[in-house]
């Protein structure tokens, strides 16, 4: 038995309801959802398609390329001495790109490459001349 009046509509848990006009009855069946479009071709590594519903209607969904950084490689290459692998991950990319770089030290607010001189001892205190 219907508790609203005949003919009225509402959507319950997407499904489209009705109050059957002639059995006075609820009658419910699943919200129709337009065709779905091909799903997007993910390319670049680590994307993979996720289904999220649809923002003009939460009953259907609709598929999108998302970031999954558990899925990319992490193969670091291996450096050569004097060098020291980085990371950088670049605009619009899921995954981070590897590399070697050469070895830095820093000296009094200097930057010199591994096994570089730079001066020792310290400067003379300002007025000791």
């Amino acid at each position: 038995m219907c508790s609203s009046q005949p003919g009225e509509q509402w959507k319950s848990d997407c499904q489209d309801c009705v109050c059957d006009n002639s059995s006075l009855t609820v009658q419910c069946r699943p919200v129709q959802c337009l065709e779905p479009t091909p799903p997007p071709q993910c390319y670049k590594e680590g994307f993979v398609i996720v289904y999220k519903p649809r923002a003009d209607n939460s009953c259907c969904k609709e598929a999108h390329c998302v970031c999954d950084q558990s899925i990319c490689s992490q193969d670091q290459p291996s450096c050569k001495p004097k060098e020291e692998p980085f990371s950088i991950l670049p605009l619009d990319s899921c995954c981070p790109v590897f590399g070697c770089k050469e070895k830095m030290c820093e000296h009094n607010g200097t930057t010199y490459g591994v096994s570089e001189s730079f001066p020792s001892g310290s400067p003379p205190a300002p007025g000791s001349q």
